[in-house]
């Protein structure tokens, strides 16, 4: 049996379960000054240096991400997000592989489980918070043209068409990657398109659109 993993309900289950085994990790993160991140700052038990180097490599990438995403660079933004989920989905995959298959789960170690897992956990919870961002930034311009609606409406209607081209840009994205059988009847990608449409439709609400 395929299990269908809900995507904020295994992030939260899994980092948990990280946290309760792992070793801190967050004095060597000094730099970070987002509480949510350091939460993240966990290593399983056991950790190799490939898993030390995976949360390193994570916490940059978001923070490059986020550069761009400030200064509007929905281009290399997403291409900063779309690495991080095809990573996800290499270990969401194994994942779900290994657990609709004993034979599969027979095959590894228990350290080896643990480092999948966490990946899994940890690329998940970035992706996430990418989307979140995200979801923000859509939200943040239907406010803006929510200020304009009954002062200048032209104003108002420009950062609408804004809003739905920022939107229709990363649901075209997300739609155009190739996923596995597994992944489709998972519905990563869809959980990632219903999140930007849902954005939208608040914010079309919110302007009675």
């Amino acid at each position: 049996m395929i299990y269908r993993i809900n995507n904020m309900i295994i992030s939260v289950n899994i980092m948990a379960a990280a946290i309760n085994y792992g070793i801190d990790f967050s004095s060597n993160m000094q730099s970070l000054d987002d509480d949510y991140l350091s939460t993240l700052a966990k290593l399983p038990k056991n950790y190799s240096e490939e898993d030390k180097f995976t949360l390193i490599n994570l916490v940059e990438k978001f923070k490059v991400a986020m550069s761009y995403l400030h200064v509007n660079d929905h281009t290399k933004f997403w291409n900063v997000l779309k690495t991080i989920l095809e990573n996800e989905i290499i270990f969401r995959e194994l994942v779900l592989i290994i657990h609709s298959d004993p034979n599969e789960y027979m095959k590894y170690e228990d350290f080896e489980l643990n480092s999948i897992i966490w990946r899994f956990g940890v690329y998940n919870n970035f992706r996430l918070l990418l989307l979140q961002e995200l979801s923000n930034v859509i939200t943040n311009l239907y406010e803006k043209a929510k200020l304009f609606l009954h002062v200048n409406s032209s104003v108002a209607k420009k950062v609408v068409h804004q809003a739905d081209r920022v939107s229709k840009f990363y649901v075209t994205q997300f739609k155009s990657i190739k996923v596995s059988d597994i992944i489709k009847e998972d519905n990563l990608i869809e959980n990632c398109v219903e999140i930007v449409n849902s954005t939208i439709q608040m914010g079309k609400d919110s302007l009675k659109i």
